[in-house]
Formats: structure tokens, C-alpha cells, sequence
């Protein structure tokens, strides 16, 4: 079997980070807007991104520094004038030796479910950060304990409104004359598009597009995805007031004055839980809400539109690979490759 040196995904709430996590590779997802998004089938616009599986953080750095560049073809491309505003933004806030970190560790993150080698990988990762030398810092994100809920009802809405062009005319699946004649009657627009829909998509893309067009209704727009939105900002909110950078696209917040206490990365589990056997994920009853809840941690920094990174750790004991996340302010893609860097380097001599 021949290896590749890397592979492209796209990452809406936690696509490439959970799978790399489970597959013991690098997972990355820039910050939103810097890989172009061009020829990407769009599931959520203002969630998506194209990201990168690799063998190693060096190999993840050089691949990004080749892709990013502004593109026309995609609207979301950030232009080449902000690209470069915001490295000399953040090289001028810091050093490029810089050498003691200060590593944020989310509070609210540290949930009773996490199973207990992946706590333990976690826990023993930081103190390995620790004796580096590098600080740790505790940190609250008040608003994520409502990002699962409120990026759901976000990406579904998305998706139904951007699904709705696969209607057979000129995108999606079209029925062979001889489905339509097999019915016994003409069908009508309605009955043909309902047909084209039921059978060109799957069930859980039928699911929630169901549930996207419910939360677009006159009567749920409100309560539901305007309520997400304003959400969504709280939650951007309390990423900037936990780093030490300001956010680039942003004006800085007005506490922006004392940084000490401020973080320059987080450090999380990628997952609650370790890898699933395949049988398990066969079964039907692991087919319901728990495929949801595994984002629970990729999802913050994917609806605040941050750069995140997932790093495998292997459990020496049941030879399984656990995903520790690295997340970074807006833009700061240097500061993530360099901290990942590290605790690729000290993962051999994680005891778990």
C-alpha cells in the first residue's frame, strides 16, 4: 500500500479535527476564510472550511503556507491586503523567539463524561508543558455550553437553504423516465421535485434539511436562529476576551488593557470520548444524539471562526490514538503550528 503525503477535507464543526483524532494523524482547520473554498460542495457558508490531514505538524505548516492566498473565485477568500495587515500585526505583538507560552486551559471543557484516558492524556500532557516551563492558565468560555445547540440550528439552516438547488432541473439526482411512468399517473412539479429529493438524498441529509427549514420559518426564524446568532457572537466574545492577541477583525474589547492573564493558545481534548469499534457505530443505538455530541469541543472554535489543530496521542496501554485540540486567536496560524510542534515532541513521554 502506498502512503500519501497529505490529504484535503473540508471542516464544518469538527470534520477533519475528530476524524484525524480518531485516525492518529494531524487534523487542521485554519481560521475561516484563508484556503480557498473553490469547487467545495457548500454544506454551512459561514462555517466551512477546507483543511488539511497530515503526518506531522511540519509537513501541515509547509502544505498551509503553499494554499493560503487570497483566491476571487471564493467570496469568503480573505484579500490579500488583510492577509498581510495581519501578519505584521502579529509580529510586531510577538516575538519570534519566543519562548515560554502561555498555554489557556477551558474550564468549562473539563465535563464529568470525558473518558478517562483521554483525561488522563490530557492532564499529563500539561504538566509535561508545565516542566517545560510554559505556563498554564485557566480560562472560562462561559457561552460554549450553548455552541453545540445553537451551531446546529446555524449549519442546518445553511445546509437546507444551500441543498435546495438539488431539485433535479439543474443540479442533483433526475429520475429515469421509466420511475415516473412505473407511479401510473403524470406527476405534478411538487410530486416530481419531492420524488427527486427523497431519492437523491440520504436520511440524515433529509433529517436536516427538515430541521433547517423548520428553524427558517416565519414562525421559528426568531426564536431560533436569530437566539443562535446572537449566541454565536457571545461565543467569539469570550475567545477574544481569553487571548492574549487581540482579534485582527475586530476592535480590540476595552479590558484589552491587562494581558497577563490572558491565554495565547488553548489546549483541549479533541473528543469526550476514545475512538468508537465499528460495531458499536453500526448499532442502532449509537446512532442518535451521540454522533452529534462528539463535536462538542471542535464546535466553539469552528463558530467563532478560529484557527484549530488536532495532535494524536497514543494510548500506549489499548494502542488507540487520542486527539489532543490546539486553538489560536484569528490568524495567529504561527503561534498554533509552534505550540502543536511542542506537544508533538513531548508525546512520546506522555504516560498514560
Amino acid at each position: 500500500m502506498q502512503s500519501i503525503f497529505r490529504a484535503l477535507g473540508s471542516d464544518t464543526g469538527g470534520s477533519i479535527r475528530l476524524p484525524a483524532s480518531y485516525c492518529g494523524v494531524i487534523g487542521f482547520k485554519p481560521s475561516y476564510g484563508l484556503l480557498s473554498r473553490h469547487g467545495l460542495v457548500t454544506y454551512a457558508n459561514s462555517l466551512d472550511s477546507i483543511g488539511i490531514f497530515a503526518k506531522d505538524v511540519h509537513s501541515t505548516r509547509l502544505i498551509f503556507d503553499c494554499l493560503s492566498e487570497h483566491d476571487a473565485t471564493d467570496p469568503t477568500s480573505l484579500d490579500t491586503a488583510t492577509r498581510k495587515r495581519i501578519g505584521n500585526q502579529f509580529q510586531s505583538l510577538r516575538s519570534r523567539s519566543k519562548r515560554c507560552w502561555k498555554i489557556g486551559i477551558p474550564i468549562d471543557y473539563n465535563v464529568h463524561e470525558i473518558s478517562r484516558p483521554l483525561r488522563k492524556a490530557w492532564i499529563n500532557t500539561l504538566a509535561a508543558l508545565r516542566d517545560l516551563g510554559h505556563s498554564i492558565i485557566p480560562v472560562k468560555l462561559n457561552s460554549t455550553r450553548h455552541a453545540i445547540s445553537s451551531y446546529y440550528i446555524i449549519a442546518l439552516a445553511e445546509a437546507a437553504s444551500n441543498l435546495a438547488k438539488y431539485d433535479g432541473v439543474r443540479f442533483g439526482f433526475a429520475p429515469r423516465t421509466s420511475m415516473i411512468c412505473n407511479l401510473g399517473e403524470i406527476l405534478t412539479s411538487l410530486n416530481k421535485l419531492a420524488m427527486v429529493r427523497d431519492m437523491g438524498f440520504g436520511r440524515e441529509v433529509r433529517r436536516r434539511i427538515l430541521l433547517g427549514n423548520y428553524s427558517l420559518t416565519s414562525r421559528s426564524f426568531q426564536n431560533y436562529f436569530i437566539h443562535a446568532q446572537k449566541i454565536r457572537r457571545l461565543i467569539q466574545q469570550d475567545f477574544d476576551e481569553v487571548f492574549a492577541l487581540p482579534n485582527p477583525l475586530r476592535k480590540p474589547l476595552k479590558s484589552y488593557g491587562n494581558s497577563f492573564n490572558r491565554a495565547d493558545v488553548l489546549v483541549s481534548p479533541v473528543s469526550v470520548s476514545i475512538p468508537p469499534s465499528l460495531e458499536s457505530v453500526l448499532s442502532s443505538e449509537n446512532l442518535g444524539l451521540d454522533s452529534y455530541i462528539n463535536d462538542v469541543f471542535t464546535i466553539p472554535a469552528s463558530m467563532a471562526g478560529l484557527p484549530s489543530i488536532s495532535i494524536p496521542i497514543r494510548d500506549a496501554r489499548n494502542e488507540l490514538p487520542l486527539g489532543l485540540q490546539v486553538i489560536a486567536q484569528y490568524g495567529d496560524e504561527n503561534g498554533l503550528f509552534d505550540i502543536a510542534n511542542i506537544i508533538q515532541q513531548i508525546r512520546g513521554s506522555v504516560g498514560l
